[in-house]
């Protein structure tokens, strides 16, 4: 990968990142879920596909999800 293709994807993951998707789970979870983005958009966006689905981690146990 080079550095120019590697800029593209995390530009890419970044706007993902920022995306109005996102805001209301952000707003719901607060930051101290600590959100990442993972797997297939990760991988998708490093490989310079598009990406159909989005994986997320979360600093949060799942009973802590389930109480939200």
């Amino acid at each position: 990968m080079t550095s120019s293709n590697l800029n593209k994807a995390l530009v890419k993951l970044k706007a993902l990142a920022d995306s109005t998707l996102l805001k209301p789970l952000k707003d719901v979870l607060g930051p101290e879920a600590a959100l990442h983005l993972v797997g297939g958009a990760l991988r998708d966006a490093l490989d310079g596909r598009e990406g159909y689905d989005i994986d997320l981690a979360s600093a949060f146990s799942p009973e802590k999800l389930k109480e939200i």
